[in-house]
């Protein structure tokens, strides 16, 4: 993953004397937002084996095709577990069965955490927030707390798995379970987010400069039976 910073000789003598924002002290604060952006996208998103970027969610809990330089028909290690839920909506019970389904399938691990979208989350919270109950202490009344009563959940849990939500990238429909210990970002120690510092753009016939940011990383499941992907699941408009 590669940031480009660039700074232009007109934009230097423009901020050389009349610096509202430092145009490239704004840049260089930007590219951890970008490389974020990028890999966050990716993540949800990639599903192509072999590809320049990350290994994405779709493509490590997969049950078909190639992991890992090796076979999943051959090597069924390799396999995740991929269960299609059937227009349904994602309810406590309805969970329950998918989280016993993924200890199951990894050999009676129970998974560390389930992370889906803003719209299929808000959905499961409906089997949850009628059930709320407000009680009020003897000689007490909720005027007299400052911040009130509280209701609804940051972490959904079912099961004694939590169930987070991915406000942004979260795939609608679908749920992922994960067992954390065997899934991880491998960074190279060598171009770890290195900075190359800044070169001039002479050699292209321009006046400025340019440097970048390089990243050398990757997305590595270890034991893709360890997650569990299901999809269908009704969701909100949000």
């Amino acid at each position: 993953l590669v940031t480009p910073i660039p700074m232009y000789f007109g934009e230097s003598l423009v901020q050389w004397d009349a610096a509202i924002i430092p145009i490239l002290g704004s840049r260089m604060n930007d590219v951890g937002p970008s490389q974020a952006e990028e890999l966050s996208t990716q993540l949800w998103t990639n599903a192509t084996y072999g590809s320049q970027q990350i290994d994405g969610l779709p493509l490590i809990a997969a049950a078909a095709g190639t992991y890992a330089g090796q076979s999943r028909a051959a090597y069924t290690a390799l396999q995740a577990n991929v269960i299609a839920a059937g227009a349904i909506d994602p309810t406590r019970g309805a969970l329950m069965q998918y989280i016993a389904s993924a200890a199951k399938f990894n050999r009676g691990e129970m998974p560390d955490f389930g992370i889906t979208g803003p719209g299929t989350w808000t959905r499961l919270s409906r089997d949850y927030t009628g059930l709320e109950q407000y009680i009020i202490t003897p000689g007490s009344s909720f005027d007299r707390v400052t911040e009130g009563p509280r209701a609804g959940f940051k972490a959904l849990m079912v099961g004694d798995v939590p169930i987070y939500i991915d406000h942004t990238y979260g795939v609608e429909g679908t749920l992922y379970l994960f067992k954390k210990r065997y899934t991880a970002f491998y960074l190279h120690r060598a171009c770890a987010f290195a900075f190359s510092g800044f070169a001039s753009t002479l050699p292209n016939y321009q006046l400025g400069y340019v440097g970048l940011v390089a990243t050398a990383l990757e997305t590595v499941c270890v034991r893709p039976g360890s997650v569990t992907r299901i999809t269908g699941f009704n969701f909100d408009t949000v």
